[in-house]
């Protein structure tokens, strides 16, 4: 009982490293992608 009990709490610890890591990664891309516009608003004036 307790082992599957950790089981399930291991399991759904991944799965949150999983969403942080998704999360992470579209942060990432947003920040990217302002970055460019702006540069590319710069470039064009």
């Amino acid at each position: 009982m307790l082992l599957y009990y950790r089981d399930k709490k291991n399991k759904q610890k991944q799965k949150n490293e999983k969403v942080l890591y998704y999360i992470f990664l579209t942060t990432l891309f947003a920040v990217s992608y302002c970055f460019f516009m702006y540069f590319l608003s710069k470039k064009c004036i």
